[in-house]
């Protein structure tokens, strides 16, 4: 499991790095810290995903004969990187100023930068929660400015943050959205309310957990900030999962959307061509068969290969092999037809 999640979290910031490298046009520090929290947003949406996969191994379901499937077994398992000498050696001085907490917290984070995983239980989110609550200051500022803002610098904070520091906490979310974490550890949820919502019109990149905790109020207010996000948003298959049980909230339009907008990118297309399968969107089904059959692609990770043939079976009685997925597509695709009672696509005729 961990060498599974390892593998995944490097691929992320492999493709990240690389898509960074083909821009042409000089890009600002906001945006450079934007795409890396960004980056790390994904790293923990494919946290859940690999361990839903992996309870998926555990009970069997397992696809067999398709090109990819071997794929998964045998990953060498990675190293977290932590540099423990270097941080051994960043001490805290008694009674510290606020200008020697500032550097004390930027020791920290240069010497975590070369990272690939991250844990709470890493040494780091000790050694900055000692600067203390009267100090938590230093850490939001810190936060604002680091692209592991949604990992050590935030665990810090949550574990210091208290009704005192509710303002400074609030004050903070909109420009680190990473915060919400916080806000619903210590039930600030309410007070924060007209932030998390506005914040879904005007960032393309929030933490799940904000997006969960809009769709918590169950407010058909809030319903069109939700679809709003989830077409333009980052992080759509998530927002999906957060969304699509609410009562009274009609998707069809909005995944009709997502979808479109997805297809451009190939690496996002295979992320929501599940959901548009759900939906009834033929030209998703013949996506995933293809991606599935066809000779295996870097940019379709295993992760995706996964969920498009989980829909795939879900959504349809294709047979479970390559070979038989391709012929009974090819063979049926002209008369497949979609029930929106079951959500299966169906041959014409079939009962």
């Amino acid at each position: 499991m961990r060498t599974f999640i390892s593998f995944v979290m490097m691929s992320v910031l492999v493709c990240g790095i690389a898509a960074s490298a083909e821009q042409t046009e000089p890009v600002s520090q906001e945006q450079i810290l934007q795409e890396l929290r960004q980056l790390r947003q994904e790293v923990a949406e494919l946290r859940r995903t690999v361990e839903a996969l992996q309870a998926r191994l555990d009970e069997g379901a397992e696809p067999t004969e398709l090109p990819w499937a071997d794929s998964l077994r045998g990953l060498d398992a990675e190293d977290s990187g932590v540099d423990r000498n270097t941080l051994g050696q960043i001490k805290l001085p008694d009674n510290p100023s606020k200008e020697q907490v500032r550097e004390y917290v930027a020791r920290i984070l240069a010497a975590s930068r070369a990272q690939r995983t991250f844990s709470s239980i890493d040494p780091q989110v000790h050694m900055l929660a000692r600067v203390g609550a009267g100090h938590i200051d230093v850490l939001v500022q810190a936060a604002e400015y680091s692209p592991m803002a949604d990992v050590y610098v935030v665990w810090a904070i949550d574990r210091l943050a208290r009704p005192e520091h509710k303002a400074l906490v609030l004050d903070a979310l909109p420009r680190l959205p990473e915060l919400v974490q916080v806000v619903l550890a210590r039930g600030w949820l309410e007070d924060a309310k007209g932030t998390l919502v506005e914040g879904l019109r005007y960032r393309e990149c929030l933490p799940t957990e904000w997006v969960q905790a809009v769709a918590s109020f169950k407010d058909p207010d809030t319903y069109a900030g939700l679809k709003y996000y989830f077409v333009h948003g980052a992080n759509r298959r998530d927002t999906y999962g957060a969304i699509k049980h609410l009562p009274g909230i009609e998707l069809s339009d909005a995944v009709a959307q997502a979808w479109r907008r997805s297809r451009p990118s190939r690496w996002e297309a295979a992320r929501i061509a599940p959901i548009a399968i759900e939906w009834g969107h033929l030209d998703a089904l013949a996506y995933a068969v293809s991606a599935l059959t066809g000779t295996p692609r870097p940019d379709h990770a295993l992760y995706d290969m996964w969920g498009l043939w989980t829909a795939v079976l879900r959504h349809s009685d294709a047979p479970r092999s390559a070979e038989g997925l391709k012929s009974w597509f090819e063979g049926n695709r002209d008369n497949l037809v979609f029930d929106p009672e079951t959500r299966k696509f169906r041959v014409k005729g079939d009962q």
